[in-house]
């Protein structure tokens, strides 16, 4: 069963509310066929009744099945936002089988949901889960939570609840390294003053997965005053700390970070120059369009030519806001503005 290989045709044969719920059980508990990949439209926005239906059998899917099934729906959520599975990813979240609960929350984060009371579930399963993957998985499933505060989308005090945890999970010795740096990545969106601290010893940390999530945790959070450890970044050794730091300089607009990105789009490796040509078309100015136009011409591959379609897209409104904000520009920043052109000539 593969969603991708599900036609307009096929779906449009049998209509999602047309399904009855005893027949989605029925090919839930058929051992013998596969799922129907048109069925997966079916369990977007259960009914409560449909709900407890799938639940009341849910023991008796077998395993295999509900890995897949969870696999399945959240490469659907990904792909369109319209469709919902919050109930079954909400029953994942209760499954005995760690990859089944794993399976939940990536499903529950592609449907962005971002519903007050998962923010506790996550947080208890960050801390006592069995399972590391899961540990982690929640804990990143968490950044959106922090990120809502952050922005007066949760209430303060969940968001302060939330944060306090999170903290107490990143100061615990006995906290998985994995879970560990999942966790700084999803206080990145933070402005608590322990942040700052601990995504500075990580990127002072020796081991190479602790400085990805600090320039992840950096990209987060908005604050410019890291450019002096994203810049150098930009010419690590390390391809993924070259596209980590690529990926910050251009989540925090740093302009100064251009020139190496341009460079960057050039790099051997692949998704260091996906993350350098995203990054210069949130920053802008001089080059950036020809650079990514460029590319397009070259591309022959159609899901790159969609990407560099949507970075020029990007690039447009990232050009258009710099319009706008030319009109409240200081003396100041226009005079550092020019400086940096003149620097920038090549």
């Amino acid at each position: 069963m593969n969603p991708e290989d599900l036609t307009l045709d096929d779906f449009e044969r049998e209509l999602p509310p047309s399904i009855a719920i005893e027949t989605l059980i029925e090919a839930l508990l058929d051992e013998e066929h596969i799922f129907p990949a048109r069925y997966l439209y079916r369990l977007s926005d259960l009914l409560p009744e449909e709900l407890h239906a799938i639940r009341e059998v849910w023991p008796r899917v077998t395993l295999e099945r509900r890995r897949s099934l969870l696999d399945d729906l959240q490469a659907l959520a990904e792909k369109d936002l319209l469709l919902s599975y919050e109930g079954l990813g909400r029953l994942a979240l209760e499954d005995a089988d760690p990859v089944v609960r794993f399976g939940g929350v990536q499903t529950l984060t592609a449907c962005e949901c971002v519903v007050p009371d998962l923010a506790e579930i996550y947080l208890t399963l960050v801390e006592t889960d069995p399972d590391t993957n899961v540990r982690a998985v929640a804990a990143e499933a968490l950044s959106a939570f922090v990120y809502a505060g952050e922005i007066d989308k949760l209430p303060t005090s969940l968001l302060a609840v939330l944060e306090d945890r999170l903290l107490a999970v990143m100061q615990a010795e006995e906290t998985h390294p994995e879970v560990r740096r999942r966790t700084l990545e999803a206080l990145g969106f933070s402005s608590r003053p322990e942040v700052p601290g601990l995504i500075l010893d990580a990127i002072q940390h020796p081991a190479e997965d602790w400085q990805a999530s600090a320039l992840f945790a950096m990209g987060r959070s908005a604050d410019e005053a890291w450019e002096p450890h994203v810049l150098p970044m930009l010419t690590s050794p390390s391809p993924v700390l070259r596209a980590e730091a690529a990926r910050a300089a251009g989540e925090l607009e740093l302009k100064k970070a251009r020139r190496l990105l341009i460079d960057l789009t050039e790099d051997s490796d692949p998704e260091v120059r996906s993350a350098a040509l995203w990054s210069l078309s949130q920053i802008g100015g001089r080059g950036v369009r020809e650079v990514l136009r460029s590319n397009l011409d070259a591309a022959d591959d159609n899901e790159e030519i969609r990407f560099l379609e949507d970075a020029l897209d990007n690039l447009t409104f990232t050009e258009g806001g710099d319009v706008f904000n030319l009109l409240d520009i200081s003396p100041e920043d226009l005079a550092d503005l020019m400086e940096e052109e003149e620097d920038e000539v090549w």
